[in-house]
């Protein structure tokens, strides 16, 4: 038995060190989100999934933004910088028409919790919080994907014609 876990270790460490090379940085921590829920460590795996909303979503916003030619690159991404992960997900996503008034909602409750986690002491997250934030990052990082630049963001993520 003992030759069987030492087996298992070199084969998570063998993907773990594939997955550095090969995988983009935000499905990585989104990885290491999932590993940390189904070990029962709900504080970790509310931690990564909101790094990788936090990687996504300014990324998302930069992209609609220079889609619809607001203004240039770097005065957009300025304003990514500058506004709160909380507007980004609620204010701006909205008035750009990403995602519905309860993904949005669900992102907020999540930077909230991370926040609390983090900044307020608050020593222990729940299951449900934690799937919260895990499948609102997994959405968020869909959206992107599905989104190149040239993609339209408006309700069906349809090409501009």
């Amino acid at each position: 038995m003992h030759t069987a876990l030492i087996g298992d270790n070199a084969v998570i460490a063998g993907v773990r060190d594939r997955l550095r090379k090969d995988v983009p940085l935000g499905r990585t921590i989104l990885l290491q989100a999932w590993d940390n829920f189904f070990q029962d460590d709900y504080r970790g795996a509310i931690i990564h999934a909101n790094s990788v909303i936090e990687l996504v979503l300014g990324s998302l916003v930069k992209k609609a933004l220079q889609t619809r030619q607001v203004a240039s690159g770097n005065r957009i991404d300025r304003f990514v910088e500058a506004t709160s992960n909380r507007l980004l997900a609620t204010v701006v996503l909205s008035l750009l028409g990403i995602g519905d008034p309860q993904f949005r909602e669900q992102l907020f409750a999540s930077i909230e919790t991370r926040h609390s986690l983090i900044h307020r002491g608050k020593g222990s997250a729940s299951a449900s919080a934690a799937r919260i934030g895990l499948e609102s990052a997994e959405r968020l990082l869909l959206l992107l994907l599905a989104n190149p630049p040239s993609a339209s963001f408006d309700s069906g993520g349809d090409k501009k014609t």
